[in-house]
């Protein structure tokens, strides 16, 4: 009787990968700031986006963070987990996709620590979602701390960079065993 090897899949290219976070990026920021214009035009007849949390009348710029987070997560989150499997805009078109380390999908869970925590909040130095976070934390406290706060993600950011160029491994993909693979060719 033989005994079936799991072949552990490589990762995806990097600039594959590279190319796929700088459209999530820019979609994914796009998206988060829907619900913040829309408020804004509300409020203010207005037909410019502001993402200026503060610019809002209290407590409407909380509400623009929140719910600017919440697209965010559809994004980020659902999307990869219910519409295309592992996968955002960005990867789709790449032909990658997030996977455990041994190739299987993650459950909903890991994919939650992996897209909210890690990329949308942790990693969010240049995404809409972080800035929103880091505003909120300003507009609760004071502004200092959105600005330690900020630094700390800025920080984050850069030690997952360097992490991806030497070993292939983001932060959030260390969280929760994953990686990012290419799509298999039928």
């Amino acid at each position: 009787m033989k005994k079936e090897v799991m072949v552990k899949p490589e990762p995806a290219p990097l600039n594959k990968r590279v190319f796929a976070y700088v459209l999530d990026w820019y979609v994914g920021s796009a998206v988060s700031a829907i619900p913040a214009g829309i408020l804004w035009n509300m409020s203010t007849g207005e037909a410019a986006v502001n993402t200026v949390l503060a610019a809002f009348e209290s407590p409407y710029g909380l509400l623009a963070g929140i719910l600017g987070i919440l697209a965010g997560a559809l994004y980020f989150y659902l999307i990869p987990l219910c519409v295309w499997k592992g996968q955002t805009l960005g990867k789709k078109l790449m032909g990658i996709r997030i996977a455990r380390e041994n190739g299987e999908m993650l459950s909903a869970g890991e994919l939650a620590l992996r897209q909210i925590c890690g990329v949308m909040l942790l990693e969010a130095t240049f995404i809409m979602t972080g800035d929103f976070l880091i505003q909120m934390v300003s507009m609760l406290t004071l502004p200092i701390a959105g600005r330690m706060l900020s630094y700390v993600i800025f920080a984050a950011f850069a030690i997952s960079v360097c992490m991806v160029w030497k070993n292939k491994t983001a932060i959030h993909d260390m969280w929760v065993h994953s990686t990012v693979i290419e799509m298999k060719k039928d």
